[in-house]
């Protein structure tokens, strides 16, 4: 008997995940709500949507920008988009209050000047006029033909910029839409509840297979022939068999308590289920209710120049350019992302593998998982970030890849993020507290006195440091048993020492190259990356020659030479630099020295 009731009550639970699954499916209205943009006759390039007309609906948006040629969909923080717009016209369009028609106000050139902090179209040397693949952009979709479809959840003190190639006319066609989203049952949308019931189902009908063949087996045989007939039985006997009605509980393992739990249960389902009643959208994320406006709490200060999914991003961008750039030796891709001395580095490098195909490549970076990001805080220009990821190959062979420090710069909006500085970091080295990378940090300023040293003295105090050891008037200001670069420096000068056929001479000095880039900490004091060069004069003794072999003949493209020769080191460093008033010294925190560099007389 249980085992039909469960089929029974099977089945039942399977009709009810079929019958909602089938009217959400076909009975639920989840069509967008979509709200066109009159951008007929506009000789604008450039068009804004303001948030208010993006939430205007409930669930995510999507806006949808089609014609012929390329055309793209983006969005980001105002400030970002007013400011990559800054010296271009465009439209922009928000929402009636009263009404709630949409209005179009067109901004002239001069006025999208005053209110950029930098006028980035008027200052801008590339002429860039497409803002497909920048590095402002939260969020943005392209097209070289037909239509981008841009899905986004916009967030407080955003806005959406839609064109063609910044050149052409806006796009012929871009509307809003809100994707309805879809009713769920027990969080399962229309398919997985019609699944869930198919499942259900063939269960039910497999159990009730199940007990028809148990009810059947429990009849027993058949008897044969006629039967004897039963005794009469007596008033007395018939009083005996008369049953008595007990108040009391069913008593014994076969009551019915396990069928009563059955329908209960099935009744718990039910109630849970109706209501755990949501909505969700296409795509599987569930929408709960929130505030339709938030407000930027007072005091908050600039926003952090780069959100942790963008810098997901932009990273990832950086390492397929650096990829493809090493392994082709490209000059003119690696440029794209690097700049200062860490691109001086890698355009030296390209040019020896050129010559020499032996010489190994620089180590390359992993875009994920970024292991630290401190973004800087501000809404002017140029911009910095600090990010640690993972190289890609170990220095040496055996040991795990170390971790590596890079320092990005964006220069002006409409150009994209640079890596300016690329150190390792020393094995087993302990970071000051930073902010978090929502928080973001202020860049110190180059000359403050609020440190043991100001960054802009930094590089050329450590050159005398290198070149003087604890001669140095600088040196009290180091920590000496931290730094790992100073002893390789000092064994590498000790072995040119013994060389009888040619004088070796060293001098350092600050780079010329890349400014340094101080990132302030918790505790005020500062990560600050610096260059510092060091220059090697070979000048061979008597009438020698001056044989160059390696890296020196690779870059130079000769291997012997009358004429004194210079070769530079580019130093690429990460210090940490204690506030004025601490007891703590500067602390090296990585460092990479590799040739950038070589000159003959």
């Amino acid at each position: 008997m249980v085992r039909l009731i469960s089929a029974i009550v099977t089945l039942i639970i399977a009709a009810v995940f079929l019958g909602v699954g089938i009217t959400f499916k076909f009975f639920s209205d989840s069509a967008p709500i979509s709200e066109p943009i009159n951008v007929a006759g506009f000789t604008e390039t450039y068009l804004v949507i303001d948030r208010d007309v993006m939430v205007q609906h409930a669930g995510k948006q999507v806006v949808i920008a089609t014609g012929t040629g390329p055309n793209t969909a983006a969005f980001g923080a105002n400030n970002d988009v007013t400011s990559w717009l800054g010296g271009s016209a465009y439209v922009r369009v928000g929402i009636n209050d009263q009404t709630g028609d949409l209005t179009y106000t067109h901004v002239s050139a001069e006025e999208s000047t005053k209110d950029a902090p930098i006028a980035a179209a008027t200052a801008d040397s590339q002429k860039i006029t497409s803002p497909a693949g920048s590095d402002m952009w939260l969020g943005d979709a392209s097209t070289p033909d037909g239509s981008a479809q841009l899905v986004m959840k916009i967030g407080q003190d955003e806005s959406v910029i839609v064109a063609s190639d910044g050149k052409a006319p806006l796009p012929a066609s871009v509307t809003v839409q809100w994707q309805r989203p879809k009713p769920v049952f027990l969080w399962m949308t229309d398919d997985i509840l019609m699944l869930v019931g198919g499942g259900f189902l063939l269960l039910g009908i497999i159990l009730y297979l199940w007990a028809l063949r148990y009810l059947r087996g429990t009849r027993g045989p058949r008897r044969r022939g006629r039967l004897p007939r039963p005794p009469r039985p007596s008033m007395r006997d018939v009083r005996k068999a008369t049953p008595r009605i007990s108040r009391g509980k069913a008593r014994g393992r076969r009551a019915t308590a396990r069928t009563s739990f059955i329908a209960l249960g099935l009744v718990g389902a039910l109630t849970v289920g109706l209501t755990g009643c949501a909505e969700i959208l296409p795509g599987g994320t569930v929408v709960t209710p929130a505030p339709t406006e938030t407000t930027k709490p007072a005091g908050d200060g600039p926003r952090v120049v780069v959100t942790e999914r963008q810098m997901q991003l932009i990273l990832s961008e950086v390492v397929d350019t650096l990829t493809n750039a090493d392994a082709a030796n490209d000059e003119q891709l690696i440029q794209t992302r690097f700049t200062g001395v860490a691109l001086a580095q890698r355009l030296a490098r390209y040019a020896m593998r050129k010559s020499n195909a032996e010489i190994t490549a620089l180590p390359g970076l992993t875009a994920t998982p970024v292991q630290l990001l401190l973004p800087q805080a501000t809404e002017l220009w140029p911009r910095s970030v600090l990010a640690i990821v993972k190289a890609t190959q170990a220095i040496k062979e055996g040991e795990d890849p170390p971790s590596m420090v890079v320092v990005l710069t964006q220069q002006s909006p409409r150009t994209n993020y640079k890596v300016s500085y690329l150190a390792s970091l020393q094995a087993n080295q302990v970071l000051p507290e930073v902010a978090a990378p929502q928080t973001g940090s202020q860049l110190i300023a180059q000359d403050t006195e609020l440190l043991k040293i100001s960054p802009k003295d930094l590089p050329a105090a450590y050159a005398d440091v290198i070149y003087s050891g604890d001669a140095s008037k600088y040196a009290v200001l180091f920590d000496k048993e931290s730094d790992k670069l100073r002893p390789v420096l000092v064994e590498e000068r000790a072995q040119q020492q013994g060389n009888n056929e040619v004088t070796v001479t060293y001098e350092d000095t600050a780079g010329v190259l890349s400014s340094p880039i101080a990132f302030g900490t918790v505790d005020s004091g500062a990560l600050v990356a610096v260059e510092v060069d060091e220059n090697a004069q070979f000048i061979p003794l008597g009438d020698r020659d001056l044989k160059l072999t390696g890296q020196l003949a690779a870059l130079s493209g000769i291997q012997i030479t009358q004429y004194p020769t210079r070769a530079t080191y580019g130093l690429q460093l990460l210090f940490y630099v204690p506030a004025a008033d601490s007891p703590d010294k500067i602390q090296l925190l990585g460092y990479n020295e590799h040739l950038v560099r070589i000159a003959t007389r």
